[in-house]
């Protein structure tokens, strides 16, 4: 989800509720202007346990997923496992033409 979808989010929660965005503030003991921020979907600047207790009170969950273009990450996390692929790989015998075609 993106920034603008997850204040979109928060919003409708706390119309749903009934609660203005001051109502919100004093439950999250957020400012008024960071839950404004936070629904307008600009959550650069905010930290997140900002982000983290103004979702909170609306029973909105927050679950962050890391992702990288570069990187592998399931390699990188099981790095002492991914040294046996690199491994075995160059290992590997090719038989020669004649061979392949008898077998």
């Amino acid at each position: 989800m993106d920034d603008l979808a997850f204040g979109r989010l928060i919003r409708m929660a706390r119309i749903e509720r009934r609660w203005r965005q001051v109502d919100l503030d004093l439950r999250a003991d957020v400012s008024a202007a960071r839950v404004s921020r936070v629904e307008r979907g600009h959550l650069s600047q905010i930290p997140l346990g900002t982000i983290r207790a103004t979702a909170e009170v609306l029973g909105v969950r927050v679950q962050l997923l890391g992702r990288a273009r570069a990187v592998d990450l399931d390699r990188v996390a099981n790095a002492p496992y991914s040294g046996l692929a690199g491994f075995a790989g160059p290992t590997a015998v090719r038989l020669p033409r004649e061979s392949r075609r008898a077998a």
